[in-house]
């Protein structure tokens, strides 16, 4: 916990200052996380990765994604309620759109799909608007034939 503490000022997109500081930072986040983070690294990183979503960058929202899908490698009940309850699954939702680069869009629907293989996310996902920000895609996608 003692390296993410020193990495957490660089990974707020107002003190940073540079887009490559905080690509840089999300990509030592994720090192200090792989494998089975424990529960206190998950609550620390989870609010950083939601911060990180509304940065205007997109590669820095995919992997910010990316990263919270890892958080869920270890899935529990209590760690998919925390993505609800913090605002991570409704702030993956509102990245779907088809205005958002490809790889902001596949990293979201990835977080989405590990949500969807637990017990209460289905019905959560559907009443967040997952269905409805599903729709544009398709039609994006059928009208590029």
């Amino acid at each position: 916990l003692g390296a993410l503490q020193l990495l957490k000022p660089l990974l707020r997109p107002s003190q940073s200052g540079s887009s490559s500081i905080l690509r840089h930072g999300v990509w030592a986040l994720s090192n200090i996380c792989r494998g089975l983070p424990e529960h206190e690294l998950f609550l620390t990183v989870v609010p950083v990765c939601l911060d990180l979503f509304y940065v205007y960058d997109p590669e820095i929202q995919a992997l910010s994604l990316q990263l919270a899908t890892e958080l869920l490698a270890v899935e529990t009940l209590a760690r998919v309620q925390y993505f609800y309850e913090s605002g991570v699954t409704l702030g993956a939702i509102r990245l779907i759109s088809p205005t958002k680069p490809a790889s902001t869009i596949v990293a979201a629907l990835r977080l989405c799909l590990e949500l969807l293989n637990t017990d209460i996310s289905p019905v959560k996902l559907v009443e967040l608007g997952l269905p409805e920000k599903l729709t544009p895609l398709l039609t994006d996608f059928d009208k590029s034939d």
